[in-house]
């Protein structure tokens, strides 16, 4: 998130796997370089920021935004491997995003619209970020399966089940989008003012990076009454490595002076996350004990199918890809 980032300073993150440290140069942007120093291998992230530099604690080596060598202080002579790997970045909507693969076949156009949430004079966005211990497809089959909110938060973003209960999941391109409409379910503490019954229509679309997207609109299952209740948020799942998962969320409202405080509606869903969604992953995590879902032979129901497409579709970028693929080392 671009609000983590330091003015100056050094901010160390892993990105599957790999050590990163990025830094605002003078112009704003931000670079971002494998934290490991070709020398003797020292986190590049406990140096110091010299101008558009990093500078090595160790031995003093100085390197810029393209990971390239700009300052031996032990001889004359840059040597030729004296070079680290760097990593093209682009700072929007109020996130940092970053390719780790070949810095030539980085496109922004690929960055998906997060339009909703840019902040303005008519809406506020708060972001917040959770280091998980357990894994981000673990987390993302979690995302999308829309009904276990019915049982697992009840009490806090679910009033129980519906009486009826509709999903739809299609393909955009590469993306997945799935609708769940669900009629007469009691109401979620959250819109207690449209009465105890609301019928609501839940939006969702995922898109490579784990970028998923919602939008909820719930209206009251009573004719008599009015009004509406309209949520937008956005969860980014990003892998540090096989294990651990970082994971963003923001939500987003317009400041027209009615609904209640974004910072309260924030506060929640982090509480939530942290106190019902980690738990319940954690555990899963476990039992899965590093195997991969599909190879443990689960019972699939209908409320996988977003899953589902999302493991098809990644399985279809990978085979297309696979052939320009770099090593990250």
């Amino acid at each position: 998130m671009s609000s983590e980032f330091p003015d100056d300073g050094i901010f160390a993150r892993e990105f599957l796997g790999v050590g990163v440290a990025m830094f605002r140069q003078a112009d704003g942007t931000i670079a971002a370089v494998r934290d490991q120093c070709p020398h003797r291998f020292a986190p590049l992230s406990r140096g110091k920021c010299i101008g558009d530099t990093i500078e090595c604690k160790y031995h003093g080596l100085r390197f810029n935004g393209l990971g390239e060598c700009v300052l031996n202080p032990h001889g004359d002579v840059i040597p030729p491997n004296a070079h680290i790997r760097h990593f093209p970045v682009e700072e929007r909507f109020g996130l940092v995003w970053i390719w780790m693969g070949d810095p030539d076949r980085a496109d922004r156009r690929k960055i998906p619209d997060l339009e909703f949430l840019q902040q303005s004079d008519y809406r506020r966005t708060i972001f917040n970020y959770i280091f998980a211990e357990y894994r981000s497809d673990i987390l993302v089959d979690n995302l999308v399966d829309l009904s276990h909110a019915d049982y697992l938060h009840v009490g806090t973003f679910s009033g129980g089940p519906g009486e009826d209960t509709q999903l739809k999941v299609w393909e955009e391109g590469d993306a997945v989008v799935a609708e769940r409409v669900q009629i007469r379910a009691p109401t979620p503490p959250i819109a207690g003012f449209l009465g105890p019954y609301t019928d609501s229509t839940f939006l969702l679309k995922w898109q490579p990076g784990n970028v998923l997207s919602y939008s909820i609109r719930m209206v009251s299952s009573d004719p008599a009454l009015h009004g509406e209740e309209l949520q937008q948020f956005a969860h980014i799942v990003t892998p540090a490595n096989h294990e651990r998962t970082h994971y963003f969320m923001a939500v987003t409202r317009p400041l027209n002076g009615r609904d209640p405080p974004i910072e309260a509606r924030a506060a929640n869903q982090r509480r939530v996350v942290s106190e019902e969604d980690g738990p319940m992953l954690m555990a899963v995590h476990q039992q899965m004990d590093g195997r991969e879902l599909m190879s443990l032979n689960p019972l699939v129901l209908p409320t996988d199918a977003a899953s589902l497409r999302i493991r098809r579709v990644i399985k279809r970028l990978k085979k297309r890809d696979s052939a320009d693929l770099v090593p990250l080392s």
